[in-house]
Formats: structure tokens, C-alpha cells, sequence
């Protein structure tokens, strides 16, 4: 779209290789839920798309690993938006039923999203 951007804001930096960065927040982290801080902002199609990402989260379940977002729609709930399958340091990530509603339907239930690299201090 002619008109789109994407901005990275707060904690969250966008990196010269165009992947954002969202800081681990350490001091609330759990073995089962990594927390990471910032907001990574789409928009375009003269101000109809309008979409936020703020403070995802990875979250281990019994039966899946979430990437969970502030909910865009309730701000002090949490919406589970992602499914992560974690390979080493990569997670392959497909849109939920409920992170549909981030993008108005207008992509399905399971469409692949890019992948989760996650960087760990002293690794590349």
C-alpha cells in the first residue's frame, strides 16, 4: 500500500536488518511466560487500517506455546494472537481466531505470520 508505515515505539526498535526488537522485561518474566516490552504500529489505506502490537508476551500452556498482546479492543486484558511452535531460537507463529479481529477478518484463523527470533545475551 502507498501509504503504509509501520513504526516501532516505546521500548521496541525497529533493527537495520527491518526485524523489531521488543526488549525482554526480565524482572517479570517466568519460566513459563516471557515478557517483552513495546509497540509495534501499522497503518495505511488513508487511516482505515490502524493496527497495534503492544507488549508481546510468550506464554507456555499445557498444549501450546501464545503469543499474547495487550487487547486492542480491551486495554487491560490480554488476547491470545498468535500460536508459537519454538524450534531453537525461532518460533514459526499462525494468526489465532481471536487475532483475527486485529486485522478486521481480513486474514484468516492459522495464516502464517513472519517468525519469533529470540535473542538470547552472548548468542547470534
Amino acid at each position: 500500500m502507498s501509504d503504509g508505515a509501520m513504526a516501532a515505539l516505546g521500548d521496541a526498535e525497529t533493527l537495520s536488518s527491518t526485524e523489531t526488537f521488543f526488549p525482554l522485561d526480565a524482572q517479570s518474566s517466568t519460566a513459563d511466560v516471557l515478557r517483552f516490552t513495546g509497540i509495534l504500529q501499522f497503518t495505511g489505506h488513508q487511516g482505515m487500517l490502524a493496527v497495534s502490537i503492544q507488549d508481546p508476551w510468550l506464554e507456555r500452556g499445557a498444549e501450546a506455546t501464545m503469543v499474547t498482546i495487550v487487547d486492542p479492543f480491551d486495554g487491560r486484558a490480554r488476547m491470545e494472537f498468535a500460536t508459537a511452535e519454538i524450534h531453537d531460537d525461532v518460533a514459526s507463529t499462525r494468526l489465532t481466531e481471536a487475532g483475527t479481529d486485529v486485522f478486521m477478518g481480513n486474514y484468516p484463523e492459522n495464516t502464517a505470520l513472519d517468525p519469533l527470533r529470540i535473542l538470547c545475551p552472548g548468542k547470534d
